[in-house]
């Protein structure tokens, strides 16, 4: 019969697990490093987290909400939706290309199409819980939100390997274009609300 699980020593190796991506980055932190940071063995590490994706779902989750938490405080109260989101993905895409402290983790993201396939699976979880799906001619909101995040996160890998500068406002904009125009609103609206929102909170 498997151990029981513990939610203390469960956090306590995500944070350890998180620690040592930033540090080292997500692809050269293996099993061992985490349990030898616990002061653990391996196999306890992956019974709390078969897949080391995990880690980075939980992760990303996380800063979902810390990005929405800090959104709502920068937005005003009577913001709309599509202001509010847009203000979460604006800090999202701005941690993702400029934290220097999660730099390492950011880029092998990046570069690992496999885990940016989960951690968008993760990001559309995450977001499903505030759009709802209202559009008349009854597009897949769950297909267009895939196309909308794998697409900017195609875009930042490319500037990546181009050395290139890339800016989140940037970004954001291609993502909110290819999502919310489906969805109802007008091209006009969406360049409109990137824009204010980026002044509200300092992102280019």
């Amino acid at each position: 019969m498997p151990a029981p699980r513990n939610d203390r020593e469960r956090t306590r190796i995500y944070e350890q697990a998180v620690s040592l991506f930033f540090e080292r980055g997500f692809t050269k932190t293996a099993y061992k490093d985490i349990a030898e940071a616990c002061g653990t063995t391996k196999s306890m590490v992956q019974h709390y987290f078969p897949k080391k994706e995990l880690l980075a779902e939980r992760f990303f989750h996380e800063k979902l909400d810390e990005f929405l938490s800090r959104a709502k405080a920068i937005m005003p109260t009577d913001c709309s939706q599509l202001e509010l989101l847009t203000c979460v993905g604006l800090l999202h895409y701005d941690f993702l290309l400029n934290d220097e402290g999660a730099a390492l983790f950011c880029r092998d993201l990046l570069e690992s199409r496999s885990l940016t396939n989960k951690i968008i699976a993760e990001e559309y979880e995450w977001a499903s819980r505030f759009v709802r799906d209202a559009t008349p001619d009854g597009t897949d909101m769950k297909a267009q939100f895939l196309i909308a995040l794998g697409g900017a996160y195609d875009v930042m890998l490319a500037a990546r390997l181009a050395g290139e500068r890339l800016g989140a406002c940037k970004v954001q904009l291609a993502a909110m274009l290819a999502f919310w125009l489906p969805m109802g609103h007008s091209a006009e609206e969406v360049v409109s609300t990137v824009a204010s929102v980026s002044k509200l909170t300092g992102i280019a």
